[in-house]
């Protein structure tokens, strides 16, 4: 059998559909061919709403389209939304990695036709499964794991409207060998150019970002580069008349990236950072430790050989099963503290904490996270955060403070509640001071 696809260009390049399918210009010969989608071109996008939202876990995606039949007979439709390969590079058991059978960037994912549910089948991508082989042009579809697909009928010059929401883990890299820990930024990605399929341009449309608790500071939308006005926590892009192409693609940084590095043959005996590290946040340096002493108001009894010690957050302390603090009394430890004193007073500019019981993802999800958190410095300067909510290292400024310090105490204010249980948790603690200019690294050994 032989298939054909038409060939559309458009100022970026070959572009795909977001209704699914793309056109290329090329001939395929056999019985697989990468996915195309059917009718599309008898159907107009007539206004477009993409609403993203930014959270500690995912991103989530609710999409609006108003189309319009542009025939004079009724329309039948078979798209397809892409699915993006999110994968997951984990090299230890730790966070939100890859369940079998689920694809990570239309997880929960749901389509309506004029608020009635459609059903949406999986298709594998051939071509990202080496079924199709390579071919000019074929950068288009790198990337494209597979297709959730619908079929509609638009009847003649009528308008439908199709909702699309779903959630999606970002995309992001970590990797631990020895003294280096590399964990990379994490990106999510939207075809907008996939819109092309349809008739014509769009005509008129609005791209909305939501920052739902994330740090702000970390937030870049890397693709399209000045299309977008930031207002608080929200950015926005309107546009009429958009023939959307490859450049008009959307990508979002929503983590900075860090990682560590070994201090190497730096370390002294009279070091006070002795067995610590270097560490990366962005385009920043530090040099950091975890090794102080650490009390706490209250403890979780032990259970077999899970330790819930102050001790844990201490880097000279851990052992094997000894993964969290957790405050011991009863409900959800508002006013519970944790103390830390350095063996000698030194000049700290940030700390880097785990939120939660990091461990696995059902250990973070099943327990208490920190929200609010009150930070006081030498006890005498008070500054009050609010904590992230993933089991990933976040930064915490000192303010400013210029003196040595001895004792930092963290105390409770409120929580991100567990689903299964009360207890309130930190994973790690790790002291900073900001450096001048890069150090000079050392290679895992």
């Amino acid at each position: 059998m032989r298939l054909f696809v038409l060939l559309l260009f458009l100022c970026g390049g070959v572009a795909f559909g977001n209704g699914g399918g793309y056109h290329l210009g090329v001939e395929f010969t056999g019985d697989i061919a990468p996915f195309t989608p059917e009718g599309a071109e008898n159907v107009q996008i007539i206004d477009e709403k993409l609403e993203i939202h930014l959270h500690p876990q995912h991103a989530h995606v609710a999409v609006r389209y108003i189309m319009q039949n542009v025939t004079g007979k009724s329309a039948r439709v078979v798209f397809g939304f892409p699915v993006e390969n999110v994968k997951d590079h984990w090299s230890m058991p730790l966070g939100f990695g890859h369940k079998k059978g689920r694809h990570e960037y239309c997880r929960d994912y749901k389509v309506l036709l004029n608020g009635k549910a459609l059903k949406a089948d999986y298709q594998e991508e051939p071509f990202a499964k080496g079924k199709v082989k390579p071919f000019e042009g074929d950068d288009v579809l790198r990337g494209i794991e597979g297709w959730m697909v619908s079929k509609i009928k638009v009847p003649a010059g009528e308008q439908v409207i199709v909702q699309i929401s779903y959630n999606s883990d970002y995309d992001f890299s970590a990797t631990y060998v020895s003294d280096d820990g590399h964990e990379g930024p994490w990106r999510f990605k939207y075809r907008l150019s996939s819109g092309a399929v349809w008739d014509g341009p769009i005509k008129r449309g609005v791209v909305s970002v939501f920052n739902k608790g994330m740090n702000p500071d970390h937030i870049l939308i890397t693709k399209p580069s000045n299309r977008f006005q930031k207002s608080d926590n929200k950015w926005s892009w309107e546009f009429e008349s958009l023939e959307p192409s490859l450049e008009d693609d959307i990508e979002i940084i929503a983590r900075q990236s860090i990682h560590t590095y070994s201090r190497g043959y730096d370390r002294k005996a009279d070091d006070p950072w002795q067995g610590g590290n270097y560490y990366q946040l962005g385009e920043a340096f530090y040099a950091g430790h975890g090794q102080f002493d650490v009390r706490a108001s209250s403890e979780l009894a032990p259970e077999g050989k899970f330790n819930y010690s102050a001790d844990n957050l201490s880097s000279k302390n851990y052992e094997d099963g000894h993964h969290a603090w957790s405050e011991g009394v009863d409900g959800d430890g508002i006013g519970e503290s944790v103390e830390i004193e350095l063996s000698e007073a030194q000049i700290l500019t940030d700390i880097l904490i785990t939120n939660g019981y990091s461990k696995s993802e059902t250990s973070f999800k099943n327990n208490n996270r920190v929200k609010d958190v009150t930070l006081t410095i030498n006890g005498e300067k008070t500054m009050k955060y609010k904590l992230y909510d993933h089991p990933f290292s976040q930064k915490v400024s000192l303010g400013g403070y210029a003196k040595p310090v001895k004792k930092l105490k963290l105390e409770i204010g409120s929580v991100y509640r567990g689903e299964k249980f009360r207890d309130t948790c930190l994973s790690d603690i790790v002291v900073l001071r900001k450096l001048a200019k890069e150090p000079k690294r050392y290679g895992a050994r």
